[in-house]
């Protein structure tokens, strides 16, 4: 159960960490799944927390989610399909930090993006500024080396993994449970009929 606070008449749900972002179907899911082995020193993300984040919040206060919450319901978008570009990694030279399934910036997929972050503005916060890179992060990495990651990426293939139809998105919660993040779907949005 979501922990609550209450505000006026109404108890919101208590914000964690939040994010906005896609969440693949089961068979896809499934299809990156099995790109998870052969990586020393990777911790694996649970196949049921993969998600293509579009715009990060971080920790907000509950008035800050149900501002955004109500904000969301004005975006509109129609629905497309992802295909997948190639394996990434994230990280300096000599310290990479994760590997990654990369995700074609499509035009429905940077149009949706593009209004998550205008309904963020529009209540007072701030995208992140960096470079929006689709993906899915497959594993986190500590002490593994350059040449490993290298390897693992040029030896993987994104060729199985079907299409991702997307029709949603969603307004997600993180928090820390057990060592390590817990993610929570606390709102979805329906995007309209793919054009």
């Amino acid at each position: 159960m979501t922990p609550t606070v209450p505000s006026g008449d109404v108890a919101y749900p208590m914000a964690y960490r939040l994010f906005i972002g896609l969440s693949p179907p089961e068979d896809v899911a499934e299809a990156l799944s099995r790109l998870q082995d052969g990586l020393p020193g990777a911790r694996w993300r649970d196949p049921e927390t993969f998600h293509l984040t579009l715009a990060f919040v971080g920790d907000a206060s509950a008035r800050t989610f149900e501002d955004l919450a109500a904000a969301f319901t004005s975006v509109s978008a129609p629905g497309f399909t992802l295909d997948w570009t190639e394996p990434g990694v994230f990280g300096a030279e000599g310290r990479p930090r994760a590997v990654w399934a990369g995700v074609r910036p499509e035009p429905g997929l940077l149009l949706l993006q593009g209004r998550v972050a205008a309904a963020m503005r529009s209540v007072g916060l701030t995208p992140e500024a960096r470079r929006f890179t689709p993906h899915v992060t497959l594993a986190y990495l500590a002490r593994t080396g350059d040449a490993e990651v290298a390897k693992y990426v040029g030896e993987r293939s994104l060729l199985a993994v079907p299409p991702w139809p997307v029709g949603e998105f969603h307004l997600y919660s993180s928090h820390l449970g057990g060592g390590h993040s817990v993610y929570r779907v606390e709102e979805t949005y329906y995007l309209g009929r793919a054009e």
